[in-house]
């Protein structure tokens, strides 16, 4: 099983299904029949002379191998790529006494039984975690705002992934942290567009922008004019993510559901595919400096 994967229920069925269904079968079918095979090895056995004799221990047939040989190595593989280990070692036991010789059916059963139970406990304690359609997209992806907010605001990449993952997980309150710290990284890069202090609040920056937006024309500064209509999408951003945040701080005062942390996702991720768009300079070719400040000749 890949780690930190999503797999649908078809997959899983198509995966383990039929081989656990194999396995706990031919399981307990041998089980089954060795068990009526003992019933004759527990009775006495009556000689001639009416005399009561204990049988002899039987050992394991070539019908026993064959019924071993088809389940053994599946069981194996089920063992290993599920990480069972106590079902690992039971059926390492049986493969190591079957190659050794001397293999007694009574040992076998037991054998047999042990390596049965151990996988059915062990399955049963392996816990999946069901993930809803809708926001299966969003667990574990790298780029769930898009590669141009990656690429400009790195410091987020973890905490947005994270923030993605704990919402398909229906752990809202978690991915709003997460999304607080992602908007540490955007506020910042704003704080220096709009020349202010950086506050993990929205009102100084709805502040200053209106302040901007407000002021005479004619004492607009001519990048202000030219980059003004993004600024008023980057306000009415903010205010989505205020209200859907319901808290005039970025901090943590209540509980969020699943439905209200995406909210706050989708606004958060609209505000950052824009700003990476408009306002995060791009990075510029660096010019490679040569012995003596020198260019290098063409």
């Amino acid at each position: 099983m890949i780690a930190s994967s999503v797999l649908n229920l078809w997959d899983m069925l198509e995966q383990y299904a039929a081989t656990i269904g194999h396995v706990t079968t031919g399981l307990l079918r041998h089980e089954e029949k060795l068990e009526i095979e003992l019933i004759n090895e527990r009775l006495p056995q009556i000689n001639l002379l009416g005399f009561a004799k204990v049988r002899s221990p039987q050992p394991v047939s070539v019908d026993d191998e064959a019924y071993i040989h088809a389940y053994l190595p599946h069981a194996e593989r089920l063992a290993s790529d599920l990480d069972l280990d106590a079902a690992q070692i039971a059926a390492q036991r049986i493969r190591k006494r079957l190659a050794a010789g001397n293999y007694e059916k009574r040992m076998l059963v037991e054998d047999v039984k042990s390596l049965r139970l151990r996988l059915q406990d062990q399955l049963t304690a392996k816990q999946f975690l069901y993930v809803a359609p809708q926001y299966a997209q969003l667990y574990r992806q790298p780029a769930l705002f898009g590669q141009e907010v990656n690429d400009c605001f790195a410091d987020a990449i973890d905490d947005i992934q994270d923030a993605g993952t704990a919402l398909a997980t229906g752990l809202g309150t978690a991915c709003v942290m997460h999304l607080m710290r992602v908007m540490e990284v955007g506020l910042k890069v704003l704080a220096r567009e709009l020349e202010v202090e950086y506050a993990p609040s929205w009102e100084a920056y709805l502040t200053k922008i209106e302040q901007n937006i407000s002021a005479k024309h004619s004492l607009k500064s001519a990048e202000w004019k030219h980059r003004e209509a993004i600024f008023r999408d980057v306000s009415g951003d903010l205010l989505t993510i205020k209200q859907a945040w319901r808290n005039p701080t970025m901090h943590i005062v209540k509980r969020y559901t699943q439905d209200q942390a995406g909210e706050v996702f989708s606004a958060v991720g609209t505000l950052l595919q824009r700003m990476a768009q408009n306002l995060t300079p791009k990075r510029q070719p660096t010019l490679t400096v040569v012995a003596n400040n020198q260019l290098p000749e063409n």
